[in-house]
């Protein structure tokens, strides 16, 4: 089997690539005939260098005696991933149909090889599961990144939707995100069997879901609200079936001895990087809630007067191109260019992300910074896991930016 356009564009280095487990022994390949005279061909077990060469093989012996290889069973929990990519291509190019039946599983690489199915079947029972790639010793390293982005582009050109996509990426190789049969619909699988009543959309340890900004800040039986660490939250959105930005939502509480005496304040809302009409923009929400002692409860405060990005150690702010209301009440929306995108990236990227707002026209600017050291326990997810999530996003909607360019 030649190497086929997919597998020449992943990166180097790719056969050191594997999607769990990280142990693999090669597949147990076999056919079979089925009612039609056509050939079944199942691939059981992990992935591993050969085995395109060992379907291949069994594809021309079929060929061979006449048969043509009619759809492929798989139960695999994943493996090497240039193998699958390969795989995958022959399955395309075959036009075969791919089947994962009752109880069976199909998750990591194998996945590609299930999206490459001129038509696809899947039990109700059966476990369908996505995640970003690892290198041989489980670990997330440059090139894996790259390697999660090349898998992105396959998925893609596969018609695997966005939404499954972005949830592959942004999903770490030691999780697990497993489909449900709304999202194998979406991706053209017949489902057959009878439907799993509990079944759910994600499950795993991954966590996509913003912090609950409803409850904000928890009060200790003092009944005085304290500074809380920040919740960062990062995770891609859609628009349309197609990714349409990279967020992180943020929630922190300041003391605002600017305007309020020390009184406590929370901040909540999202820095994006979001897909325009022809270019990248940024975006920033930021909205007030102020924390009132005498009655322990938080009130809207008037809508800041000015929002901005905080660049080099708080020494200066990026004005946004445009503010906007948003859709709070005590809330202000500040949009950035292209231009001044760089700037950001760069604090956002150190891990170092400052925003401001002025209460006033004319008056003082509050620093607000965002904590990137708050722990999982405290809720939401690790502030670090959530940048990550946030750059694995932002290079799958840079190469969309790039694709739609050409």
């Amino acid at each position: 089997m030649g190497m086929s356009h997919w597998a020449s564009a992943v990166p180097l280095g790719l056969a050191a690539v594997v999607l769990s487990p990280l142990y693999a022994a090669s597949a147990d390949i076999r056919s079979a005939l089925n009612k039609g005279g056509g050939v079944i061909v199942s691939i059981v077990g992990e992935i591993a260098p050969g085995d395109a060469n060992a379907f291949a093989t069994t594809v021309k012996q079929a060929n061979g005696a006449g048969k043509f290889v009619a759809s492929i069973r798989l139960n695999s929990e994943g493996g090497n991933l240039l193998e699958a990519v390969k795989l995958a291509d022959a399955v395309r190019f075959g036009k075969m149909a791919t089947n994962v039946g009752r109880d069976a599983t199909c998750a990591s690489a194998c996945f590609l090889v299930f999206a490459a199915g001129n038509t696809k079947f899947a039990n109700y029972d059966a476990k369908i599961g996505v995640h970003g790639a690892s290198d041989e010793y489980g670990k997330e390293t440059v090139q894996t990144g790259a390697a999660t982005v090349s898998m992105a582009r396959i998925a893609k050109e596969l018609g695997v939707p966005s939404e499954i996509i972005g949830r592959m990426v942004v999903t770490p190789p030691d999780e697990m995100v497993w489909l449900t049969p709304q999202d194998l619909q979406s991706m053209g699988t017949t489902m057959v069997g009878k439907p799993n009543q509990t079944q759910t959309a994600v499950t795993g340890p991954v966590s996509q879901v913003p912090p609950d900004q409803s409850q904000i800040p928890p009060v200790p039986s003092s009944g005085r609200a304290e500074p809380t660490p920040t919740l960062v939250s990062g995770h891609p959105q859609f628009a349309n079936g197609k990714l349409e930005a990279c967020e992180l939502e943020y929630y922190t509480a300041i003391q605002d001895f600017d305007y309020r005496q020390g009184g406590l304040t929370a901040v909540l809302g999202s820095v994006s990087v979001r897909m325009g009409k022809r270019d990248l923009g940024g975006l920033i929400k930021l909205v007030l809630k102020d924390w009132n002692a005498s009655d322990q409860t938080f009130s809207e405060p008037p809508r800041p007067f000015s929002v901005g990005f905080v660049a080099n150690n708080g020494m200066s702010i990026i004005a946004p191109d445009t503010i906007l209301n948003s859709e709070d009440i005590s809330g202000k929306l500040a949009v950035y260019s292209l231009a001044k995108l760089p700037s950001m990236m760069k604090e956002i990227m150190s891990g170092s992300i400052s925003l401001s707002f002025r209460r006033e026209d004319g008056a003082m600017d509050v620093i607000v910074p965002i904590d990137l050291s708050s722990p999982e326990e405290v809720g939401g997810e690790h502030s670090q896991k959530a940048l990550d999530n946030f750059v694995k996003c932002l290079s799958i909607l840079t190469h969309e930016v790039r694709d739609s360019d050409q």
